[in-house]
């Protein structure tokens, strides 16, 4: 099992120009918004898998 990014890490992904953040999951999936705009509207999540991640620009919130 893969572990999951933590919420608010910074990544790049296939086929998306800008930087995503992390805001939830969904099933295998992320659930980010284009960083530093961040959340517009549902409309504008981006969802992307743990293959799609290119690059990791910053972790997010790691509690401990």
């Amino acid at each position: 099992m893969i572990k999951k990014k933590e919420i608010g890490t910074v990544v790049t992904i296939k086929n998306e120009l800008k930087k995503v953040m992390i805001i939830g999951y969904s099933d295998d999936n992320y659930i980010g918004v284009l960083f530093p705009l961040g959340y517009i509207n549902s409309e504008q999540n981006v969802i992307f898998s743990e293959s799609d991640i290119i690059d990791i620009y910053s972790l997010g919130y790691k509690e401990g």
